[in-house]
């Protein structure tokens, strides 16, 4: 018997112990990852600090740049959310207010069915089943009266409970009307706050930025001011490669390969600046693509992958980059809001953000690079080919 017992429990024991390692092989991966997150941000913030670090004449306008944009970012970020408020609270007061019309209109129609119920059993009289039974002599006349007699109770109770159920119904929906009409109030008040906000913010920025292109009144000034600029996101990139290493993030990493030139494009618009078209004085090229399209427009993520960096870069504004595994990254730049965060998993079609001109950006669009083992490739090789 105990032979019999040990045969049958020892697949049950190996299964158990092949699960229990392979949970916990799973508990170390996830661990694995959250500390190279970990890891990542406080690189991101070292390499910050470094590049605050390095001084040239445009640095206090470039750091009040930064606080005004990033100020910006978070205000337009508020008016969005805002927007999706007032928009959602409009529509439950639509709805509450076309619901109490239906009621107004049930209880007009259910106050004269109950008058008539009323009038009916008034012309019947209070005369009970055994009274309407000694009255008449017709049996069949005599079980018409009960039968109709108890139709009309039944049917004045009826219609009494639905009248209540009616007015209770009103009772409850006017409080949630008023309570909905004060919060549009509110939620209005605030987005008109933060309107003003956004207003003095984008004042400030065109005086910075008037004050910017006063120090960088040459072609030479400016190829010197966009080389620092592509050397911070060299830096940056360089950093996230390091730190992510081999990594798999991404379930589907395998397949962006296959994807090549069916990706959807992270926004809507025509290709203002091309990859390996000349920037300035036909001495720095673009690495990726600029996208025009208008302030505000949702940012698409190009495919599933993980947020490796959701901030502030000097020269490229508002920036987000997305790893999808296997030494593949895309990158977002000049944005007007930002919308995930460092360690966020997107799908591609999530908004990671909104497009924008921060960064010094003279126009609204999406700058946007497509890397490969931290080498830009070009952008429109990957995309489909009806962006």
């Amino acid at each position: 018997m105990i032979r019999i017992f040990s045969r049958f429990m020892q697949p049950m024991i190996f299964a158990a112990l092949c699960s229990a390692a392979t949970f916990a092989v799973a508990q170390d991966e996830a661990q694995s990852r959250e500390e190279k997150l970990r890891e990542l941000k406080a690189s991101i913030e070292m390499l910050k600090q470094e590049l605050e670090k390095i001084k040239d004449n445009r640095s206090g306008l470039l750091g009040d740049l930064e606080t005004t944009e990033q100020k910006m970012g978070e205000l337009n970020k508020k008016v969005q959310e805002l927007k999706e408020v007032l928009q959602d609270n409009q529509v439950k007061l639509h709805s509450l207010q076309g619901e109490r019309r239906e009621l107004f209109s049930a209880k007009k129609r259910q106050t004269g069915q109950v008058g008539e119920h009323v009038n009916a059993a008034y012309r019947l009289g209070h005369q009970s089943s055994i009274k309407l039974l000694l009255n008449q002599n017709d049996p069949t006349k005599v079980a018409r009266n009960l039968k109709y007699f108890d139709y009309v109770i039944k049917a004045r109770a009826e219609k009494i409970q639905a009248f209540e159920n009616t007015i209770n119904k009103i009772n409850r929906i006017e409080p949630e009307i008023a309570y909905k009409q004060t919060l549009l109030k509110q939620t209005s008040s605030k987005l008109n706050s933060q309107f003003d906000e956004l207003a003095s913010a984008q004042s400030e920025r065109r005086r910075t930025l008037k004050k910017l292109e006063s120090l960088i009144d040459t072609k030479d000034k400016e190829l010197a001011a966009k080389e620092t600029d592509r050397r911070n996101l060299e830096k940056l990139v360089s950093q996230v490669i390091r730190v992510m290493g081999e990594l798999d993030l991404a379930i589907d990493v395998k397949r962006l390969p296959q994807k090549k030139g069916y990706l959807p494009w992270p926004v809507d618009g025509k290709v203002r600046h091309r990859f390996g078209s000349y920037r300035i004085a036909g001495k720095l090229r673009w690495e990726g693509i600029v996208i025009s399209a208008p302030e505000g427009t949702p940012v698409r993520a190009i495919h599933h992958g993980r947020i490796v960096y959701s901030d502030y870069l000097r020269g490229h504004g508002l920036l987000v980059i997305i790893d999808h595994g296997g030494e593949y990254l895309s990158l977002y730049g000049h944005n007007q809001a930002l919308f995930k965060s460092v360690g966020e998993w997107v799908d591609a079609g999530d908004t990671v953000a909104t497009v924008g001109d921060s960064g010094g950006a003279k126009q609204a669009g999406l700058y946007f690079e497509m890397r490969y083992k931290s080498k830009p490739t070009n952008p429109q090789g990957w995309l489909a080919k009806s962006g």
